[in-house]
């Protein structure tokens, strides 16, 4: 799984799966082992660069959340609330699993993965004009979201441009000796991976920028297409033709709890 969530978002999503893989988190910017719980693989923010983004939003008014790895545990760090929007978030960042909440900046040391900015269009706006004034405005990536739940609000991630999913992948390919990359993606941050995969799928809710790669769709995700079609991939035996591999021998009869 690659995806643009943390860990607290994404794990309670797929708490009910018996899931042992890697999982990719925050568009790339880190692995995440869930049998050990560790971090084997991150790409984080230059220190100056993280500090210096944190305080472009600090003289927009802006809070800016700060996910940071120490002792390889997840923490997010930020400063006092203001709005009322942010304090919504920062009550619902310490209820969340998965990560440790403190109240304040992140010490010298941390290895600042992630900055999170969130607020009215216009003070997402300022904060971002801020940002691309900067002289280090190509060491950081940004993706802005609607905020669904509240009309007139978004939120702003800021990332380093070398994290991302493809990046990520590879890094598992060759930590497990993966031969065949299948992949699924909609948004902009997947184009790379779906460019990179022996086969590649768009879904029905693909991005424009995802639909003019001409991709074969795979159909909704709300109908768990996505899914359905893996499960379809598993017992092609054509995939493993020509490289020397072997299809994996499954009982297609009555499943068990493991299967």
């Amino acid at each position: 799984i690659a995806s643009h969530r943390t860990l607290a978002t994404l794990l309670p999503r797929i708490q009910d799966v018996n899931f042992h893989l890697p999982v990719i988190i925050m568009d790339g910017a880190a692995i995440y082992n869930i049998e050990e719980r560790s971090f084997p693989f991150y790409v984080a923010l230059p220190a100056d660069v993280a500090r210096g983004a944190a305080r472009a939003g600090a003289t927009a008014e802006v809070q800016s959340y700060q996910y940071a790895i120490l002792h390889d545990e997840l923490h997010v760090f930020c400063a006092l609330p203001g709005s009322a929007y942010e304090q919504v978030l920062d009550e619902r960042l310490q209820l969340r699993r998965y990560h440790s909440y403190v109240l304040g900046l992140p010490p010298e040391n941390a290895d600042v993965l992630f900055l999170f900015f969130a607020g009215t269009h216009k003070q997402i706006d300022a904060v971002e004009a801020k940002l691309r004034a900067l002289p280090w405005q190509d060491e950081i990536r940004i993706v802005r979201h609607d905020d669904g739940e509240h009309p007139g609000y978004a939120n702003m991630e800021v990332t380093n441009p070398r994290a991302s999913k493809d990046q990520a992948v590879r890094w598992l390919m060759q930590r497990y000796d993966y031969k065949k990359l299948v992949a699924f993606g909609r948004s902009p941050t997947d184009k790379a991976l779906l460019q990179m995969a022996d086969i590649a799928y768009s879904t029905a809710n693909a991005t424009p920028e995802i639909e003019l790669l001409g991709l074969p769709v795979a159909g909704s995700n709300a109908h768990n297409a996505v899914v359905r079609k893996i499960r379809q991939l598993y017992y092609n035996r054509r995939l493993f033709r020509g490289k020397g591999e072997q299809a994996p021998q499954v009982t297609r009869g009555k499943k068990t709890d493991d299967q």
